[in-house]
């Protein structure tokens, strides 16, 4: 996680093999909604093992706290 002045980046990777196509079912659509719902972006990369980043912006309520603001997004 790299938590900016504006915003904060999530990274989530696993070290498999991956796969050619992804099936999105309710967890990864579930995901992608919340992300854009507070006003971020998500990328899922399939390939050579599995990652999604997340990125969103920082509410200014959260500026300094770092501990709670990636939960404020549910992401």
């Amino acid at each position: 996680m790299d938590i900016h002045e504006r915003i904060i980046r999530l990274y989530i990777k696993d070290n498999g093999a991956g796969c050619s196509h992804v099936r999105e079912s309710l967890g990864l659509s579930g995901m992608k909604e919340r992300v854009r719902n507070a006003g971020g972006h998500i990328t899922i990369t399939p390939t050579g093992g599995f990652m999604i980043v997340c990125i969103l912006p920082r509410d200014d309520e959260h500026k300094g706290d770092e501990s709670g603001a990636v939960e404020s997004f549910g992401c």
